[in-house]
């Protein structure tokens, strides 16, 4: 009685010191490993790693959830400075194109050519020195604004 019992303990033990981690990706790629795969996903792929022992404590699996905590808040922290800086070089890439079209439609102002207009019919009409000079004046506001 007393064997099967020492048995029956082993091997409830040596069960019990390992655990199942699912490998699964989400829907932009990126690999995961956890318990379980989330609903709606599978595990690709199931494996086996030992436990620290048979019944980890709370206080070890506190630790290990604090620091899952803590790297998801890194991670989040990462990915919003990626997206904030890539917002950043959108906005400055279209300024900058602003700026280049304008010192370009200002040079071509000054460059002393008869200036034509197409208006919302489709029909040109050439402007005269006033509307030249008001509109060159606008183009250095413009520019003055947004180039820097």
């Amino acid at each position: 009685m007393v064997r099967i019992l020492l048995v029956v303990t082993l091997v409830t033990v040596v069960t019990a010191s390992r655990a199942d981690i699912c490998r699964w990706r989400d829907p932009e790629g990126r690999v995961h490993y956890s318990a379980f795969a989330p609903e709606g996903m599978e595990c690709e792929r199931t494996m086996r790693a030992p436990l620290q022992t048979a019944g980890a404590s709370s206080a070890t699996m506190q630790d290990y959830r604090s620091q899952e905590m803590e790297f998801r808040q890194r991670r989040i922290a990462r990915i919003d400075a990626e997206e904030r800086a890539a917002h950043e070089k959108r906005e400055r890439d279209r300024l900058n194109d602003a700026c280049r079209e304008a010192r370009g439609r200002l040079a071509w102002l000054q460059s002393g050519g008869r200036v034509a207009r197409i208006d919302a019919s489709g029909e040109r009409s050439f402007l005269d020195e006033a509307d030249v000079g008001r509109e060159t004046t606008n183009l250095r506001d413009r520019i003055a604004q947004m180039c820097l």
